[in-house]
């Protein structure tokens, strides 16, 4: 028998492509080498730099093993985050931009809320954007959003830090390249797709606004890219003919309604574990009703009635995440259900996430002005502030 084991796999693989960043490197570095996680792997590849990044880049692979440095010739940032996942090993990857840093508890807050909830395919924090000298500017604006999966159709709320189950990006088949400058965006519209999403409200990634970025020199390229990126999400989740994507001059995305809602017919077996759920429902039977909707849900997807009753079932069962899941993805189908908007903000401010509520609030009353409860919860929130 061999004396020799096999050394333990990392817990965490983060990935970062590099390109004539020599400025902003070594911070970048530094802030891995400081997690208070030590659990990790760093990919990092260099994308064909010509400046000093390769030099600073070989300097702290040989500091420390964690870091697997790779030298390649110019991809694009694509197929050079593709390339670079190949090598990852971890239970968990992550993404961290050469320009950027990541806070010291980052790995550790993000491991430990998935360890915790298996549910939960992936968790994004908030980002602090800082300016070219490190100067912190303020919490980017997507923070401010509530993370649901019809939000995330017209705006890449899962912006940063992300981490993510392996599992999960094997399952979705990874990066795919040809989103040039919205890889990220197209991977998060798939992941929502599989899975649950967790916004972990924390400042755990500072965000370097970098007017000579790649991400400003290629706005329009980007910007089309998302547009596809949406419109094949839109497909995927059998909205193209109810949805339509439209882009402002400013380049907003909006969503337009443009056909009825569930215009396919309702099969007779969803039907009937349907009612079989709210006869259940209305004897209290509420564990039983829930596994009648969701057979329902199974048969039909877009069984609107049937996610909306699955919804309530679960919180009157008080599994408060699940039923904002279950109001979640009936946004999905459709995004015009104040009442959904409405229960969201029930649940939100039950679980005190007080800005959540009041922006599922607003949302509700802007479909549906005359809707009393969601004025009269949001009138509450704003006196108790």
């Amino acid at each position: 028998m061999s004396n020799f084991s096999t050394p333990p796999l990392p817990k965490v693989s983060l990935v970062m492509t590099v390109y004539n960043t020599e400025a902003y490197l070594a911070e970048a570095l530094e802030s891995v080498l400081a997690q208070t996680f030590p659990d990790w792997e760093l990919i990092l590849w260099d994308d064909g730099s010509t400046d000093r990044s390769v030099a600073i880049a070989q300097n702290y692979a040989q500091k420390d093993a964690r870091i697997r440095f790779q030298q390649g010739d110019r991809l694009g940032r694509g197929r050079a985050l593709s390339q670079a996942h190949r090598l990852t090993q971890g239970e968990y990857v992550g993404w961290l931009d050469a320009d950027d840093r990541l806070a010291s508890t980052a790995l550790q807050e993000t491991v430990e809320f998935l360890d915790r909830h298996p549910e939960y395919g992936m968790v994004y924090t908030n980002h602090v954007n800082i300016d070219l000298r490190g100067q912190r500017q303020g919490l980017g604006q997507r923070c401010k959003i509530p993370y649901s999966p019809i939000g995330l159709l017209v705006d890449l709320l899962t912006f940063h830090f992300r981490l993510l189950r392996q599992s999960v990006f094997a399952t979705i088949g990874g990066i795919r390249p040809e989103f040039t400058s919205a890889e990220d965006y197209d991977l998060s519209l798939r992941v929502a797709e599989v899975t649950q999403i967790y916004h972990l409200e924390r400042p755990l990634y500072f965000y370097r606004i970098n007017p000579q970025g790649i991400s400003h020199q290629q706005q329009r390229l980007q910007r089309e890219s998302s547009e596809r990126a949406v419109n094949e999400a839109l497909r995927r989740r059998g909205l193209e003919r109810s949805l339509q994507l439209m882009v402002t001059e400013a380049g907003e995305f909006h969503l337009q309604q443009f056909a009825p809602w569930q215009a396919k017919p309702i099969t007779d077996a969803a039907r009937s574990h349907f009612k079989r759920g709210k006869s259940l429902a209305g004897q209290g039977d509420l564990a039983a009703a829930v596994a009648c909707f969701q057979e329902a849900i199974r048969l039909q997807p877009d069984y609107i009635a049937a996610h909306n009753q699955l919804g309530n079932a679960l919180q009157g069962l008080g599994q408060l995440e699940a039923a904002i899941a279950a109001y979640q993805h009936l946004l999905t189908f459709n995004p015009t259900l104040a009442q959904a908007y409405c229960n969201l903000g029930a649940l939100w401010q039950i679980q005190g996430k007080t800005q959540n509520a009041i922006a599922a609030y607003q949302q509700a009353i802007q479909l549906k002005p005359d809707l009393a409860a969601a004025r009269q919860n949001l009138a509450n929130l704003r006196g108790d502030r």
